[in-house]
């Protein structure tokens, strides 16, 4: 997968905590956050995953015109969510964080149950211990079908605040390592 001699690809699978957090703030933001797995989902030792994407709010007059878009939340005016994800390994020795654009996406499958996709593109913006100076993008996917799906508002803010929401996520990053630079 990986395009030349100095470039290196890392994949992972994992489970997400996923969280609509400070909903009653002006900065709001959805949470998605757990361990890394390996593309076999055992669980890479000491890892973490962190995605905060933040989010406008939409009061219960002001839903997407798409009846099946049920999320009670809104875009910037961008289009897409900037989100911020930050991968850490040996933490606090080696991490990376990617910021870049966020879609998230639903459909409502029948009377409570809805499908959730949320996927992100973002570029390497930081990095510690051999992610220093790193360069390169992380591409992200995640999806669930959530049941239960509340029908109000209110509800539906409720639900999205729980904590034992679960996202399923496949994380793709290609990378070039500092000391692989020209002038690195």
């Amino acid at each position: 997968m990986a395009s030349g001699q100095k470039e290196h690809v890392i994949a992972f699978n994992d489970d997400e905590k996923l969280y609509l957090k400070d909903s009653h703030t002006a900065d709001p933001c959805l949470v998605a956050e757990g361990r890394l797995g390996n593309l076999q989902n055992a669980i890479l030792k000491q890892s973490w995953v962190e995605t905060v994407i933040p989010l406008r709010l939409g009061g219960p007059n002001q839903r997407a015109a798409d009846p099946c878009h049920c999320l009670p939340l809104q875009p910037p005016d961008s289009g897409g969510y900037c989100s911020r994800r930050n991968f850490f390994f040996s933490y606090p020795e080696d991490s990376f964080e990617a910021a870049g654009h966020t879609i998230i996406e639903t459909t409502k499958l029948d009377s409570d149950r809805i499908q959730l996709w949320i996927g992100s593109v973002g570029r390497i913006v930081s990095g510690v211990g051999k992610f220093r100076g790193a360069r390169g993008i992380s591409v992200y996917t995640g999806s669930n079908c959530l049941s239960g799906w509340p029908h109000s508002y209110a509800d539906q803010l409720d639900y999205l605040r729980r904590r034992d929401l679960k996202i399923r996520v496949s994380t793709f990053v290609k990378l070039v390592l500092h000391d692989d630079l020209e002038n690195g």
